[in-house]
């Protein structure tokens, strides 16, 4: 309870205007009621002193507290509010009375919530800087960011050069600006970050006599998209080839998985295997305008890949190694293939052919069609020799599930 009287004594003095005192340790209060000097002895000695006077006058105990709180309460009715000037007079805290006050206490710092402290920004919270740099010449290395490539540029042979993901490649140089690889380009886009190659129309593309690999990229609006020579070697995944006059021609074949090649004239095949899987060449011109693929040597494997929109999007003129093709989907044509002087085999295909299914184009021809869907119906073979092609009558009756691009 002497603890209780204390803080009581405390709010009295600081609420009502008191004049200073002889009486006790020397303890003042001031007349404005709101500034308090303690240079005698203790204040546990001041709650003896309080409690000996309250003694002295019968209060003491539990009487004395309610009766003390009680009489505190009438005083601060009595007093009212303290007014803004009291405030102004009594002026800033001294220096001398935080020194006199002592540092506070660790449990007192524990006591306080502190207010919360806003995270600091940092470079992560926003868009990581893009580099932005100009090429043209012999390049190796990495790239990333924005390239702008003004001239003809080469990888040279032994040399590598790396594109990381999101990086885009603006070609300004005109026709004859692009990027020939004698060395290695290596594409190493992502699924939400493609490296892109965009140019003003008819660009030269990617030239490729040593080797190209990657996956995630773009190529817009080049004269080839990709130009494969005879000692190029090629390994591309999940890419998109559009607006090019010619979205391929290629010397020595090259793995596509996940490609996709939109529009333009003709792709040429001249040499190796073609090896493409879950594809799509669409030309957008259903039975109409050039064909999809030309082979006029090489061969191919096709696997879960849809040739359409275009006259013929198997156009055979010549291939020295096997062609084969399966899952596959050959619609929106005229004519699905066109043949000559091959061995080809298709399994588990669809073909949809507005005039016939396939074509004799030069005989020399030893094609399997056994267990494909001609629309439930015998295929439709042009051909002065039906003999060339085995297993026709072997024809599928229903639809295949599951052919075309997964």
């Amino acid at each position: 309870m002497r603890g209780t009287f204390s803080i009581v004594c405390v709010l009295l003095t600081t609420a009502v205007s008191c004049q200073p005192t002889e009486e006790g340790n020397g303890s003042t209060v001031a007349d404005d009621g709101l500034s308090v000097k303690a240079d005698g002895p203790s204040v546990m000695a001041d709650a003896a002193l309080a409690d000996q006077r309250l003694a002295d006058h019968g209060l003491e105990g539990d009487q004395a507290a309610p009766d003390a709180v009680l009489a505190g309460d009438q005083a601060l009715v009595d007093a009212g509010p303290v007014s803004d000037q009291a405030l102004v007079d009594a002026g800033p805290v001294s220096d001398q009375a935080l020194v006199d006050a002592g540092p506070v206490s660790d449990q007192a710092l524990v006591d306080v919530s502190a207010a919360p402290v806003p995270n600091d920004l940092t470079l992560t919270d926003g868009p990581p800087i893009r580099e932005q740099v100009r090429v043209q010449g012999d390049l190796s290395g990495h790239l990333c960011g924005d390239v702008e490539l003004t001239g003809a540029s080469v990888v040279p042979a032994g040399a590598s050069l790396v594109l990381c993901a999101g990086t885009v490649v603006t070609v300004t140089g005109g026709a004859v600006a692009g990027l020939a690889i004698a060395g290695e380009l290596v594409l190493e886009g992502a699924a939400e970050a493609k490296v892109r190659f965009e140019g003003r129309a008819g660009w030269r593309g990617l030239r490729v006599g040593g080797l190209l690999r990657g996956q995630h990229f773009e190529i817009y609006d080049a004269s080839t998209g990709i130009e494969g020579a005879r000692e190029g070697r090629i390994d591309l995944a999940f890419g998109h080839i559009e607006r090019c006059q010619t979205g391929f021609r290629l010397e020595n074949g090259g793995d596509f998985d996940h490609v996709d090649i939109i529009g333009g004239s003709s792709l040429v095949i001249t040499g190796g295997s073609l090896n493409m899987t879950d594809s799509l060449v669409d030309f957008q011109q259903p039975r109409v305008g050039p064909d999809c693929v030309v082979w006029n040597g090489g061969g191919a494997v096709l696997d879960h890949v849809q040739f359409t929109n275009c006259h013929c999007p198997i156009h055979i003129n010549r291939a020295d190694l096997d062609i084969t093709v399966s899952d596959s989907v050959f619609d929106g044509a005229a004519v699905p293939v066109m043949i000559a002087h091959s061995r080809a085999i298709f399994r588990n295909s669809h073909f949809d052919g507005a005039q016939s299914d396939f074509l004799d184009i030069g005989g020399s021809i030893d094609c399997d069609l056994a267990d494909n869907y001609f629309g439930g119906l015998a295929p439709n073979i042009g051909t002065g020799d039906p003999s060339q092609f085995q297993g026709a009558m072997n024809f599928l009756l229903a639809p295949v599930a599951g052919v075309g691009p997964r």
